[in-house]
């Protein structure tokens, strides 16, 4: 990304990154074309589905190598068509959810999670750093833009304290939304949804107590909504930041819970959009630290109760500061 950045001024950074990026396609591509080989005597559709998914993958992000396609692609998303940075993140962001898919339909991913090493608070840390780290310097730090500048980029002002009233309101709606979706994985597949329970209640296992919890609530928030909602939703859109997003989510493997991620990518660009990335990162935040404690059954009319007056206050803060919201 570095180089990128370098690229929107320096001829041999552009050429340079175009290099990598096809690079990275070219070996997408080997890498899908050795599995299509190896399935292919007496395969089936499912056992060629994960290179087939590669393959295509590959292609598309081939295609986005022309000039003209991303030309076509900049009618519809505010992005420059000539910057090395957007093809990069383009080809980077159909490549990640490529790979992610494969993998989902080549794999059993919740008896992965189901035998992986619990998660530590630790290793929360250290998976969400390079997030971060790339939502920095991907718009430019020290190659485009100060410090102060990348923070403006990303959305990340200081929030207005009603601002903070919608992002609870979020949280809460995102929460409620959560466990209707488990609801209806448990009506749907009621052995799939005991699966995923098991699997996610088995990894997340070392993550309790006050310090365990403010780790997956803060981690994840600043890093994910810093690259996912800061950094790519502007020039790629939110359908695309909410995908990209979803792929970093792999431990729910192909259910609702799936569904929700994205669903909450949509939900926290629209936050982004409307408001400002710090407001989505607060939402963020809250959202895992309300399913980090849960809320026991006893305790939901409360919680609705309190749910519909903030969303209730927060409505009227929202009307009251609408214009100073769009003059901004």
């Amino acid at each position: 990304m570095i180089i990128a950045n370098l690229g929107v001024r320096e001829r041999w950074a552009r050429y340079t990154t175009v290099a990598i990026t096809a690079g990275a396609i070219v070996l997408v591509a080997f890498s899908a074309l050795s599995g299509l080989i190896a399935a292919l005597p007496g395969g089936s559709l499912r056992s060629l589905a994960p290179a087939l998914i590669l393959l295509l993958a590959s292609a598309l992000g081939g295609s986005l190598l022309a000039t003209p396609v991303r030309s076509f692609l900049a009618r519809k998303l505010p992005f420059d068509a000539e910057s090395p940075v957007v093809l990069l993140a383009l080809v980077g962001v159909i490549l990640v959810v490529g790979e992610q898919a494969s993998y989902q339909a080549g794999h059993d991913a919740l008896a992965a999670v189901g035998k992986a090493p619990q998660l530590q608070p630790l290793d929360v840390v250290l998976q969400e750093i390079p997030l971060l780290l790339l939502a920095i310097f991907s718009v430019g730090l020290f190659t485009r833009r100060s410090p102060a500048a990348v923070l403006e980029r990303l959305g990340i002002v200081r929030p207005a304290l009603w601002q903070l009233l919608v992002a609870a309101a979020v949280a809460g709606a995102f929460y409620a939304v959560s466990q209707g979706g488990q609801h209806l994985q448990e009506q749907l597949d009621p052995a799939l949804a005991r699966r995923l329970e098991e699997s996610t209640s088995h990894y997340y296992a070392a993550i309790a107590g006050v310090f365990g919890i403010a780790v997956i609530a803060l981690a994840p928030g600043i890093a994910e909504e810093s690259l996912f909602r800061g950094a790519l939703q502007p020039r790629l859109g939110m359908v695309l930041a909410a995908l990209a997003f979803t792929a970093v989510h792999t431990q729910y493997a192909l259910t609702i819970d799936t569904l929700l991620v994205f669903t909450l990518g949509c939900g926290l660009g629209a936050v982004r959009r409307f408001l400002n990335t710090t407001t989505a990162i607060t939402a963020h935040a809250a959202y895992n630290a309300l399913a980090g404690i849960g809320i026991p059954t006893f305790l939901w009319p409360a919680g609705v109760g309190a749910e519909v007056a903030l969303l209730i206050l927060a409505g009227l803060a929202w009307r009251l500061a609408r214009p100073a919201v769009f003059k901004a």
